[in-house]
């Protein structure tokens, strides 16, 4: 996720607090197929397959027992969900009133990324964002359609569209003298630029010698994320200490700083700001 506003610009992994216990999860779904083939052998055929047609299935006491410690880690996954992203949305809130994203298509990673969607669940932070934003009088989000603005392929020192593969994550600027950026931070400030069906060149190059060093010193946090100095938010790190317990989750959600600033809804929004997420 990257992020870049008037006086801020972040790329960061999207709640990275939040592990899901695969090993836990895999051991508890291998449990119960063990426990519903010992109750219910008639329904299996001699391969181990589901018979087809109609069929009585017996759950015993032990199945019922670790499909509630399923629902349980799955209930602690959700809640620490909701509060990372409760404290993302909020910090982004805080830092302008006109919000402007682009338009995903969420199923696609489903298919695409479906364990890491399963865990950060990237539409559903979006979606909280502008509930959020609806909620505030004072705030406006907009979403821009990648389709057709191209924001990664443009080039401001050029002015042309430039065509990279999705692997290639720094932007090199056609003049060469610019010095290259993150491609997401990059497309973030160009989004922060956009008005209406049409991207303002000669407000991108009049903005980016002043926006210049917030991806850059971006781009250093995350090369060097040890150092705490500058950070728009403390470096999440794992606080899980040797085994987990058992079945209690892998990782835990630390209370971050963010969320002592409360809920940026309900707060009084700072001067008038633009902020575009990538």
């Amino acid at each position: 996720m990257a992020f870049v506003s008037e006086t801020d610009a972040s790329l960061e992994k999207l709640s990275p607090e939040v592990e899901q216990p695969w090993r836990e999860t895999r051991r508890i779904l291998r449990s119960m197929d063990r426990s519903r083939r010992a109750t219910n052998p008639g329904n299996y055929d001699t391969a181990g397959r589901v018979k087809r047609g109609v069929k009585r299935w017996v759950r015993s006491e032990h199945y019922k027992r670790r499909r509630r410690d399923l629902a349980e880690t799955e209930r602690r996954l959700a809640a620490a969900r909701k509060t990372a992203h409760g404290n993302l949305a909020n910090r982004i809130l805080a830092q302008g009133k006109t919000i402007k994203g682009e338009k995903l298509c969420y199923s696609s990673f489903q298919k695409n990324f479906g364990r890491s969607v399963k865990v950060r669940a990237p539409g559903m932070w979006v979606e909280r964002i502008r509930r959020k934003a609806e909620s505030a009088a004072a705030a406006d989000s907009s979403e821009i359609d990648p389709r057709k603005t191209r924001l990664s392929q443009f080039d401001h020192t050029t002015g042309h569209y430039v065509k990279k593969p999705l692997s290639l994550r720094t932007h090199v600027f056609g003049d060469g003298r610019t010095e290259p950026v993150q491609r997401d931070l990059y497309s973030a400030f160009l989004a922060k630029c956009f008005e209406k069906d049409f991207l303002d060149i000669s407000r991108v190059g009049k903005s980016w010698p002043g926006a210049e060093p917030l991806p850059r010193r971006a781009m250093s946090r995350v090369k060097k994320p040890a150092s705490r100095e500058g950070l728009s938010r403390p470096h999440v790190r794992n606080v899980r200490a040797g085994r987990p317990s058992k079945g209690k989750m892998g990782s835990g959600c630390p209370r971050s700083r963010s969320g002592e600033a409360g809920d940026a809804v309900a707060q009084a929004r700072a001067p008038e700001s633009r902020i575009s997420i990538l």
